[in-house]
């Protein structure tokens, strides 16, 4: 019996030292886990495997903006439809233009010239006044379609129209999303396509009025530009960040990312107040984009305001005080032509 109860003791003291050693096992690696997984998702790419390849506008110095090559502007029509986000090649645009649309929403015109996107869009349909601003590009003008005042007038400029343009081969719909939030192409596709229809290869390249580099932006202090589009998931927003002297874009009350993951970063943004109205069933819009009307300048933490004016038979030009016009930083510029019903804060 004395026998029987040692062995007994011993048993149950292995047993009890086993579970002991399993408890400390699986609380040590409950411990490293979280240490082991960012670990793996630290480790560089297998052999064969690229990184994302770099955003060109992050690491092009802006002081370098006025000798980097340009090519003829390509202007393209990019949706800005919640299922339409994020986009593809706004953050290498030279220019954006910001436009209203029906309900209350929005919709960009990008103009391409110093960089060449390998993917761009969503591509989608234009508006009569999309052609009354790209004209003053001379432009391959790249569109889905149109509005029934837009295809009254695609013959006044070299258009690629992915809906009804017979070039189909310029285009592509992404599996991922579903029509019409689909449709992409790429810089050098849009230029090939452009010379094989026989468009013309040279236009017109302008520029804005440029700053040096040591010459302040600045008639007051702005960190924050907020424009009040009647529809909220189009609310526009840029708040200033010190370190890159650029504007982060939100929209809708989230940071505005593009296919590669980066925020959308802007040097200058320039609103543009016109007068609108109605003109038919479905709400599309007219702007009165000729004559004179207030603008506002952001730039570096700074702004300055003055007035756009625009002749029928001239580019649109934006001024500080009577004939002086304005000067930005060099670099990227987004241009929001806002209706007068819209708040804008600053």
């Amino acid at each position: 019996m004395d026998w029987f109860k040692g062995r007994l003791v011993i048993i149950i003291l292995l047993l009890l030292g086993l579970a002991a050693g399993v408890g400390s096992f699986l609380f040590i690696e409950k411990l490293l886990k979280p240490h082991q997984e960012v670990a793996e998702e630290q480790d560089p790419p297998e052999q064969g495997q690229q990184n994302e390849p770099p955003v060109l506008v992050e690491i092009i110095q802006d002081e370098k903006w006025l000798e980097l090559p340009r090519n003829k502007n390509l202007v393209v029509i990019i949706d800005n439809d919640v299922n339409a986000r994020p986009q593809a090649g706004l953050e290498e645009a030279d220019i954006v233009y910001e436009l209203p649309i029906e309900g209350g929403t929005t919709r960009f015109m990008a103009v391409f010239s110093r960089f060449e996107p390998s993917l761009i869009g969503p591509v989608r349909s234009a508006r009569d006044y999309n052609i009354d601003i790209a004209k003053e590009y001379d432009p391959i003008f790249v569109h889905a379609g149109g509005s029934p005042q837009a295809f009254a007038r695609f013959s006044e400029i070299s258009s690629l129209n992915g809906l009804e343009g017979g070039v189909d081969r310029a285009f592509w719909r992404s599996n991922e999303r579903e029509a019409p939030f689909n449709l992409y192409s790429d810089a050098q596709t849009l230029r090939r396509v452009a010379r094989q229809e026989g468009l013309p290869g040279e236009g017109r390249l302008w520029d804005f009025n440029y700053l040096s580099p040591i010459e302040e932006f600045s008639d007051g202090e702005c960190k924050k530009i907020t424009i009040n589009y009647r529809n909220s998931n189009y609310r526009a927003q840029y708040l200033y960040d010190e370190k890159t002297k650029k504007y982060l874009r939100f929209t809708g009350g989230v940071k505005h990312t593009v296919e590669r993951g980066k925020q959308i970063a802007v040097k200058n943004i320039i609103v543009q107040m016109v007068k609108n109205s109605v003109i038919d069933s479905e709400g599309r819009l007219e702007l009165a984009l000729t004559g004179r009307g207030k603008a506002v300048y952001f730039s570096e933490g700074g702004f300055k305001q003055g007035y756009w004016e625009k002749t029928a038979d001239d580019i649109t030009r934006y001024y500080l005080g009577e004939g002086e016009e304005v000067a930005l930083k060099e670099g990227n510029t987004w241009i929001s032509v806002v209706p007068l019903d819209v708040q804008v804060e600053y």
